[in-house]
């Protein structure tokens, strides 16, 4: 059955809202395993002068993150300028040549576009709690478009 356009608006928010909370919930994995990183490198834990590599102590999904999250770009703008802009390979290239270095300013750059996005959210929470209000009830009637499309042929046919 085909959807009102009531009801693609709710998808719409529904879309939306999913893909703002999977990017705030991948950059809070992400500063909370990049602190515990650096607290490692701190106690000693990891031996950071000989043979450290990045890929060993953060995810593939982590690095992504970190590395992606390094701009000052808006929430919804396209993955690679999300952290780094257009400089995520040099943010790899100075993870991999000196972590110990890069760690710290990635984590605060993570937490930074943290709270930037929870902000975000919660002023998208308002608008999508209105767009919810206007758009609920009507999203629920499946046949108008049905009765006006018929209703459009009687009209039409009997004018002839």
């Amino acid at each position: 059955m085909r959807k009102n356009l009531y009801e693609e608006s709710l998808f719409r928010c529904e879309d939306d809202r999913f893909e703002l909370d999977i990017l705030l919930e991948s950059v809070k994995a992400t500063a909370k395993r990049v602190e515990e990183l650096i607290d490692s490198m701190n106690v000693r834990a990891i031996k950071t002068e000989s043979s450290f590599r990045i890929e060993d102590h953060l995810t593939g999904i982590a690095v992504y993150c970190a590395v992606e999250l390094m701009s000052t770009s808006s929430a919804f703008s396209p993955p690679q300028y999300l952290i780094c802009g257009a400089y995520g390979l040099d943010v790899m290239d100075a993870l991999r040549k000196n972590a110990p270095l890069a760690l710290p300013v990635i984590l605060n750059r993570l937490k930074q576009k943290q709270g930037e996005w929870e902000r975000c959210c919660v002023d998208f929470n308002k608008v999508w709690a209105e767009i919810y209000a206007k758009n609920y009830h009507k999203s629920l009637d499946h046949r108008t478009f049905y009765f006006k499309q018929q209703d459009t042929k009687n009209l039409t046919a009997k004018g002839n």
